[in-house]
């Protein structure tokens, strides 16, 4: 049986900060107990550096900035300044991590038929271009699986939808892609996030107090429940619901969890994110709040309200979390 190969495109990679999220440890120890491989295209790799750099340097600015501010009513203030990571820093963090996950990945040089072939999807317009959405570097990745498919069962884990048949991610992998990949003895398997792909390998045999585990991760967020509410003199006022979709990590005392959205026709604060929590400490840590999304009624009708809007539908708020 062939090996199998998961290919995460630059977007998976960025959106992880190198696969360091809860969610991403619970796809690496998906990784790691199956003896699988992660693929790194090249063009994958310099794509996640470059970019990666880039944002940090964009966001060290802006810490710099603030930080300078701050300084002239807190003079102790100066120190942290001094303490702030630079160019170097920055793209040494970045090599350090890809070299921590070298016993894990599969590093691919592109060949100059790599090349040729993704220059000729680009000008027959074949997926994931378009006649008007040219994709060169998406085509390379393509031309890369293609050939990384001959060695291994590959899983491509992507949130392009030029990938998928009609751009829609319940339809998999686009038909005409997968008329390319016919000559390989597993079908290419295609998910567009790593919560997709490691749901289809969830193997929990903990015992879980869910209801305790959402309590923990409310009061967590408590901070940013209150900034995001109550400028504007709104209340949370009790808890409703939950989804909870929890994974194992390479530490065996931690889990991944993610959180769900879920529809209620009360007026709703909604938190999406993620953390982990660790068992033998009854502790959640590590928690990534993607947004806080508030949901009214409005006459027969559902509707989102922007928190710059002053017209809130009552003083009441229920939360929904959301793992």
């Amino acid at each position: 049986n062939k090996q199998v190969c998961i290919i995460p495109d630059s977007n998976i990679w960025i959106k992880t900060f190198l696969l360091k999220t809860p969610m991403a440890m619970a796809f690496l120890y998906h990784v790691v107990t199956n003896n699988y491989k992660i693929g790194l295209p090249e063009v994958v790799k310099r794509e996640i550096i470059l970019n990666m750099k880039k944002r940090g340097l964009q966001i060290l600015g802006d810490v710099t900035k603030d930080l300078n501010y701050i300084s002239f009513i807190h003079e102790k203030s100066k120190k942290l300044i001094d303490q702030l990571p630079n160019q170097d820093d920055i793209l040494n963090s970045i090599n350090e991590r890809i070299n921590e996950l070298s016993s894990l990945l599969i590093d691919h040089t592109h060949s100059q038929s790599e090349f040729e072939g993704a220059l000729e999807m680009v000008i027959k317009s074949t997926p994931p271009n378009s006649e008007k959405n040219q994709q060169y570097k998406d085509s390379l990745i393509w031309q890369s699986i293609l050939n990384l498919c001959r060695e291994f069962r590959v899983i491509f884990i992507t949130e392009d939808k030029g990938f998928f048949e009609d751009r829609d991610y319940d339809k998999g992998l686009n038909y005409s892609l997968n008329e390319t990949v016919k000559f390989n003895e597993y079908p290419l398997e295609i998910h567009h996030s790593l919560e997709v792909f490691t749901s289809t390998h969830k193997a929990i045999k903990e015992t879980i107090n869910e209801k305790e585990i959402i309590e923990k991760i409310i009061t967590s967020a408590k901070n940013e429940i209150d900034k995001f509410l109550i400028p504007e003199g709104f209340f949370p006022k009790e808890y409703i619901n939950s989804n909870l979709k929890y994974f194992l990590t390479n530490d065996t005392h931690k889990l991944g969890e993610l959180y769900e959205h879920e529809d209620i026709t009360e007026p709703t604060l909604t938190l999406k994110g993620n953390c982990l929590f660790i068992i033998n400490k009854n502790e959640v840590s590590d928690q990534i709040l993607d947004n806080l999304n508030f949901s009214a009624q409005r006459g027969t009708s559902r509707g989102v309200v922007s928190l710059r809007s002053k017209k809130w539908p009552s003083n009441d708020i229920k939360i929904l979390g959301e793992i």
